[in-house]
């Protein structure tokens, strides 16, 4: 308890030497390097490769670009996402990616109000579809009313949401939320904050934004990030698109990594090295020294500036010559969860969907039990069928694609750090579930443990720490980017690096 009370005093105050630095100075040809080749150190790299600079260098320690972008290609042709998967109505700092670097990379509609496209599964209940799910969870919250009343209620509900999330954080565009004055209101998890605030009329919508993008269940999500990532915008796309009947969630038709590629692609200036494991990086005195394995073998790296793109909550190699400062800020950064996403293939089912969901799983002794199944091939190639409206009393006919062997994406979620173990039990306990739920004749085509959602204990986002990371950008020759020091997005990581990016110059 004194360590921690020492800590947060810390953190309340900058080191003299640790002054915020509102500018970032490097020559044109200064040595760049950036540790990490996911998408938010591919999407910096772009960036200063954009303003002028001319040795940037990317040091990825696997045999492969993406970072948790793991696309997977079908001998069929189309994408498995196991990683990265979705974009909304906010990305738009994506779409103009696409339409810069990757304009045959297409918007395919993920419906889930499509009749027939997402399958709920309850423990001892039928299965239903996924409008009737919501309303379901509405009618519990609010009691029987008729279909006009609920509906209005449920709106209603966002309304008061979106009212709430103004009044902690004020009006603000997407990215990371202003400091809040009053932390109350957030010091509970983000099923506890929508009881309190008498809005479990919506929380259907919640636990989907949620768990399909693998963030895990809202009674272990604290509400700071929920309320960061359910951003007011968001929410009003989603009930402006769904009064619609438009699409406001979207996979893409080949995949990200087919747009990290291309964004490299683009740019000669930019270096990547692949099998390259950063050991050490020592700044002082410079040029910064990064020890390396490559391939293996033991090498040197000089810069004048680095980047660090990385998971600070696993296995992060971290600047030996960290400030105190530094030390509180990226050291110790041990909430996370294990995210195991299996690709898979089964007979098809008397009722194919795209999707099916166990949105109760996920939570105490359900922890690693299958959570959802995506079928890439219908969600890439049946959008949207004409035939399949919601209103329409029987579900959509996914039609000669639904016959025959069938690939799926599965997740399954453990509320912790990621374990030796994760991927040998996963896979058993898939096996059980996929049995359960009569998926024939099932096997496994490859799988991924993620170390996913980085993210700090209340107590440090309380004293700041966010903030103060934004505020010591580029100190002391580095600069930080990536999930752990913003959210698991890649609308986030995009929308941090395009702020950071202003704050470079070229001297």
């Amino acid at each position: 308890m004194l360590w921690t009370s020492l800590v947060l005093l810390l953190l309340s105050t900058f080191g003299i030497a640790d002054e915020p630095t509102p500018i970032t100075e490097l020559g044109q040809n200064d040595r760049i390097v950036i540790v990490g080749g996911g998408p938010a150190g591919i999407h910096y790299a772009t960036l200063l490769a954009q303003k002028g600079f001319t040795s940037i260098t990317i040091l990825e320690a696997s045999n492969a670009i993406g970072g948790k972008t793991k696309t997977v290609m079908d001998p069929l042709g189309f994408p498995h996402e196991l990683g990265t998967c979705y974009a909304h109505a906010l990305y738009t700092p994506v779409f103009d990616l696409l339409n810069q670097y990757d304009p045959t990379n297409k918007l395919i509609p993920f419906m889930p109000t499509v009749k027939g496209h997402t399958w709920v599964n309850q423990e001892g209940q039928p299965v239903t579809d996924y409008n009737k799910y919501i309303l379901q969870l509405a009618k519990k919250a609010v009691g029987p009313k008729p279909l006009p009343e609920l509906i209005a209620t449920v709106n209603a509900a966002f309304q008061s949401y979106i009212a709430l999330h103004e009044s902690i954080f004020g009006v603000y565009d997407y990215g990371l939320p202003p400091q809040p004055s009053d932390w109350k209101p957030l010091r509970l998890s983000g099923y506890d904050f929508l009881a309190k605030n008498k809005l479990l009329a919506i929380e259907g919508f919640f636990r989907f934004v949620f768990q399909q993008q693998g963030y895990g269940s809202l009674e272990n999500t604290p509400a700071f990030y929920m309320l960061w990532w359910a951003h007011p915008d968001m929410v009003r796309a989603r009930q402006a698109a769904d009064s619609q009947g438009k699409p406001w969630v979207w996979m893409l038709s080949k995949g990200y990594k087919s747009l990290w590629q291309a964004m490299l692609d683009a740019y000669p200036q930019i270096q990547v090295k692949l099998n390259v494991q950063v050991i050490q990086v020592t700044r002082r005195p410079l040029p910064i020294y990064i020890t390396v394995y490559d391939h293996g073998v033991p090498s040197v790296v000089f810069a004048d500036h680095v980047v660090m793109a990385i998971d600070l909550s696993r296995l992060a190699v971290l600047p030996t010559d960290l400030s105190d400062t530094e030390k509180l800020l990226y050291k110790n950064q041990s909430t996370a969860s294990s995210f195991v996403v299996t690709l898979f293939e089964s007979d098809a089912t008397p009722s194919e969907s795209v999707s099916q969901w166990w949105p109760a799983r996920g939570v105490g002794a359900t922890q690693g039990r299958l959570q959802l199944t995506r079928n890439s091939r219908l969600a890439l190639f049946n959008p949207s069928p004409a035939h399949g409206a919601p209103s329409d009393p029987n579900p959509t006919d996914w039609g000669v694609n639904a016959t025959g062997r069938q690939a799926r994406v599965a997740y399954q979620f453990y509320n912790r750090l990621v374990q030796d173990s994760d991927g040998a039990t996963a896979k058993a306990q898939l096996m059980t579930d996929l049995t359960a739920a009569k998926f024939g004749k099932a096997n496994v085509r490859t799988q991924i443990v993620h170390n996913y959602f980085p993210r700090f204990e209340q107590a440090k986002l309380e004293a700041g720490v966010l903030w103060k990371i934004w505020g010591l950008q580029g100190n002391r020759h580095t600069t930080w980017v990536g999930s752990s020091v913003s959210f698991e997005s890649i609308l986030d990581v995009i929308a941090y690096n395009l702020q950071l990016i202003q704050r470079v110059q070229m001297t």
